[in-house]
Order: structure tokens, then sequence, then C-alpha cells
């Protein structure tokens, strides 16, 4: 018997390269994957992972 493919799911990461480490959040669809890979990757400036800048 096969197993069934997982729910969506959520998880912090820490992406290590040469220059320092990314933080962020790996979201999954749920259903069998492969799935297809996106980086959102914020602009300049003291931005959260929504996209808010405060003051603005």
């Amino acid at each position: 018997m096969q197993a069934p493919c997982p729910g969506p799911s959520s998880s912090a990461i820490t992406l290590a390269t040469p220059t320092g480490d990314i933080k962020g959040s790996l979201l999954l669809p749920g259903g069998c994957g492969p799935f297809e890979v996106v980086l959102i990757h914020a602009g300049s400036g003291p931005t959260d992972r929504d996209g808010n800048a405060p003051g603005s």
C-alpha cells in the first residue's frame, strides 16, 4: 500500500551561503511533489516577511 501524500506544511529554514545566512520559511502545498521553487527576496530597507515597512 502506498503512503498518502502529505498535507500543506510550513517550517523555518536557514540557507547557509559563503557570505552569510538567509533565514526564511519553507511553505509546501499539500500533495505529492515534485514542486517548483520560488525564492522571494525583499528589497532594501527594513521590510518584514509580509513586505511591510515601518512608517508606510
